[in-house]
């Protein structure tokens, strides 16, 4: 028994290796290397050499133009230019007397000579260096050497107390990556036409700095009617061609300024729910004109005001020429893209007056 149980285990091991032998497979191994490398963002400044605007003896109604050339450098990827402002120290003060302008163009003779629609900050809206405080100017797509003026102005009603005064400032030529936000939480706020294009020269332009976290706007307007009251807001894009927005991260947005529910889906709510501290909100179909409380499918656009404060219907235009503080109580979610305005509080659905579209990036957790 004992030796016909060892003989059947040994037959047993021996079909198991003929198994294994049988069922071979072919294989054949190819590898294709992947290799990942970042890209550059290299940003040289070719003029003044050196890197430095010295500007003396200014009096009272003079003006002094500086020419800067900035350019790629070697191996950079292209991308959006900006003017940063900032880093004032000695006699601040001058800030508030010497108004900056700024275009594309060289100086001939003396004399600036722009590109064609190549201002940028124009002489006549009279924006000073006070107020150009850690505010980003967008100095457009740089992929070749820009040429750009700087003009400064020492302004008529300069008093007696700010003779044999020194201030220096820093002027940050910044290059970014072009899903980037502007390198500093400061914008400048244009007027528009019906067209939505900038109006320059006309005296009326605003800024407005925000934190990101909590979206609280310091805002200031210059040019407005001192006993007009007008609206300040923040509203979501129909598009966003520079940044991919899916429909559902429109949606999300549109939904969370217009109803304080940050959701998107079939039934996003009425705006606005109860005690939710907004002014005045709605949806807007896409390419509509004009606003309604209750959800629709593929709704995006939507004007969102925030709390007026201690003026019910928004803040009067000589307030806003020495500036507001506004918050606006956004619920949690992640937001890409949101655009800063002011408008008259005439009546509903009135013009935008003045407005930036501005990537606006962060995360409320």
């Amino acid at each position: 028994m004992r030796k016909y149980i060892i003989f059947a285990l040994a037959t047993l091991l021996a079909v198991a290796m003929i198994s294994l032998g049988t069922f071979a497979w072919f294989s054949d191994t190819e590898v294709v290397t992947g290799t990942f490398e970042s890209g550059v963002i290299d940003l040289v400044v070719n003029k003044p050499v050196p890197a430095e605007i010295s500007v003396g003896d200014m009096k009272p109604c003079d003006t002094h133009y500086r020419e800067v050339q900035i350019d790629l450098g070697e191996g950079s990827n292209a991308g959006p230019a900006w003017l940063h402002i900032d880093g004032m120290t000695g006699d601040t003060g001058l800030a508030n007397y010497i108004t900056f302008d700024l275009g594309l163009g060289t100086i001939v003779e003396g004399e600036p000579v722009y590109e064609e629609d190549g201002i940028i900050i124009h002489p006549d809206d009279h924006m000073k260096l006070a107020d150009l405080r850690s505010i980003s100017i967008d100095l457009g797509w740089l992929d070749d050497p820009k040429d750009l003026v700087l003009s400064f102005h020492l302004q008529g009603e300069t008093p007696n107390s700010m003779q044999g005064k020194t201030m220096t400032v820093l002027f940050e030529f910044i290059l970014t990556d072009h899903n980037a936000p502007p390198p500093t939480n400061g914008i400048i706020l244009e007027n528009k036409n019906t067209t939505w294009d900038p109006i320059l020269g006309d005296g009326i332009w605003g800024t407005c700095r925000y934190d990101v976290g909590s979206l609280n706007l310091d805002v200031m307007a210059k040019g407005l009617t001192s006993t007009t009251t007008y609206q300040v807001g923040i509203t979501s894009p129909e598009e966003a061609d520079w940044y991919p927005l899916t429909a559902s991260e429109q949606e999300s947005m549109a939904s969370a300024l217009a109803s304080g529910v940050y959701d998107s889906g079939g039934d996003m709510g009425t705006a606005p729910p109860t005690g939710f501290n907004l002014y005045e909100r709605g949806y807007c179909a896409v390419g509509g004109s004009t606003l309604h409380g209750t959800y629709a499918s593929g709704d995006v656009g939507v004007y969102t005001f925030t709390n007026s404060g201690l003026t019910a219907g928004g803040e009067l235009g000589s307030a806003l020429a020495s500036g507001v503080l506004k918050s606006c109580a956004l619920p949690d979610g992640v937001y890409k893209y949101i655009k800063v305005l002011i408008k008259e509080d005439a009546s509903p659905y009135t013009t935008v007056l003045m407005e930036k579209t501005t990537p606006l990036f962060f995360e409320i957790p």
